[in-house]
Protein backbone atom coordinates (compact mmCIF):
# COMPACT_ATOMS: atom_id res chain seq x y z
CA UNK A 1 0.00 0.00 0.00
CA UNK A 2 2.70 2.50 0.98
CA UNK A 3 4.77 1.81 -2.13
CA UNK A 4 1.76 2.44 -4.36
CA UNK A 5 0.86 5.57 -2.40
CA UNK A 6 4.40 6.82 -2.91
CA UNK A 7 4.15 6.28 -6.66
CA UNK A 8 0.74 7.96 -6.82
CA UNK A 9 1.85 11.00 -4.80
CA UNK A 10 5.04 11.47 -6.80
CA UNK A 11 3.03 11.23 -10.01
CA UNK A 12 0.42 13.74 -8.79
CA UNK A 13 3.00 16.15 -7.34
CA UNK A 14 6.19 15.79 -9.41
CA UNK A 15 7.79 18.98 -8.08
CA UNK A 16 7.26 18.12 -4.40
CA UNK A 17 9.82 16.15 -2.43
CA UNK A 18 9.20 13.88 0.56
CA UNK A 19 6.97 11.22 -0.95
CA UNK A 20 9.51 8.41 -1.07
CA UNK A 21 8.44 5.00 0.17
CA UNK A 22 10.82 5.21 3.11
CA UNK A 23 9.61 8.67 4.14
CA UNK A 24 5.94 7.67 3.98
CA UNK A 25 6.77 4.59 6.05
CA UNK A 26 8.44 6.82 8.66
CA UNK A 27 5.41 9.14 8.68
CA UNK A 28 3.13 6.14 9.28
CA UNK A 29 5.39 4.84 12.03
CA UNK A 30 5.49 8.30 13.64
CA UNK A 31 1.69 8.55 13.57
CA UNK A 32 1.18 5.08 15.04
CA UNK A 33 3.74 5.75 17.77
CA UNK A 34 2.35 9.08 18.92
CA UNK A 35 -1.33 8.21 18.46
CA UNK A 36 -0.89 5.49 21.08
CA UNK A 37 1.15 7.65 23.48
CA UNK A 38 -1.46 10.03 24.89
CA UNK A 39 -1.07 8.68 28.43
CA UNK A 40 2.71 8.99 28.19
CA UNK A 41 2.46 12.57 27.02
CA UNK A 42 0.10 13.53 29.82
CA UNK A 43 2.40 11.93 32.39
CA UNK A 44 5.31 13.91 31.02
CA UNK A 45 3.36 17.09 31.76
CA UNK A 46 2.80 18.03 28.14
CA UNK A 47 -0.33 20.06 27.55
CA UNK A 48 -2.18 19.05 24.40
CA UNK A 49 -3.07 21.85 22.04
CA UNK A 50 -5.34 21.75 19.01
CA UNK A 51 -3.84 22.78 15.71
CA UNK A 52 -5.75 25.53 13.96
CA UNK A 53 -6.13 23.63 10.70
CA UNK A 54 -7.32 20.35 12.22
CA UNK A 55 -9.08 18.95 15.24
CA UNK A 56 -6.35 16.38 15.86
CA UNK A 57 -4.59 17.16 19.16
CA UNK A 58 -0.84 17.72 18.83
CA UNK A 59 1.44 18.19 21.82
CA UNK A 60 3.18 21.54 21.42
CA UNK A 61 6.54 20.03 22.29
CA UNK A 62 6.38 17.78 19.21
CA UNK A 63 6.16 20.79 16.96
CA UNK A 64 9.58 21.90 18.20
CA UNK A 65 11.39 18.60 17.59
CA UNK A 66 12.96 18.34 14.10
CA UNK A 67 11.59 15.60 11.82
CA UNK A 68 14.89 13.67 11.73
CA UNK A 69 14.99 13.51 15.52
CA UNK A 70 11.39 12.32 15.62
CA UNK A 71 12.17 9.46 13.24
CA UNK A 72 15.04 8.41 15.51
CA UNK A 73 12.75 8.52 18.57
CA UNK A 74 10.08 6.28 17.06
CA UNK A 75 12.70 3.88 15.71
CA UNK A 76 14.05 3.08 19.17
Amino acid sequence: FIKQLSLDLRSAFPNVEGFSWSNLYKIRKWYLFYSSQNNFLYQAGTKLETLESTSVPMPAILLRVPWRHQTVIVSK
